[in-house]
């Protein structure tokens, strides 16, 4: 498996993310976060420098417990204050995809669901 270093913009977003979804790996009431893909590209306009971020990411969980974490990150994000050295978020929004199968034969249905998360982080 190759590791790919994660930089601080998308760490703090992450953080955000995990904190708005109260992930958890072991409790069955909060979401799983499973990072997909991570990308960032150069972005310039005539008076700003940064870059554009796409994170491709996906909340596994009891469906009640997901689609309450996707309500509060379709809520919230766009107007969380995330703090982060010598950038600032321009422009952010959540695009979730079509739930994946549940799995059967479970006692609470479990899905997954994925999301992109699209990020324009300029310098200060």
């Amino acid at each position: 498996m190759i590791r790919t270093p994660i930089g601080h913009v998308a760490t703090a977003i992450l953080r955000e993310i995990g904190a708005m979804t109260r992930i958890g790996s072991a409790d069955r009431q909060k979401p799983m976060l499973v990072i997909e893909e991570l990308r960032a590209f150069d972005w310039a306009s005539v008076t700003f420098v940064g870059q554009r971020h796409e994170m491709d990411l996906r909340l596994d969980g009891d469906a009640d417990v997901v689609a309450a974490a996707m309500v509060r990150l379709g809520d919230d994000l766009a107007a969380a204050d995330i703090a982060m050295a010598g950038h600032f978020i321009a422009e952010i929004r959540v695009i979730p995809g079509d739930r994946l199968a549940h799995e059967p034969g479970q006692m609470v249905e479990i899905v997954r669901q994925p999301l992109r998360i699209e990020a324009l982080v300029l310098r200060d």
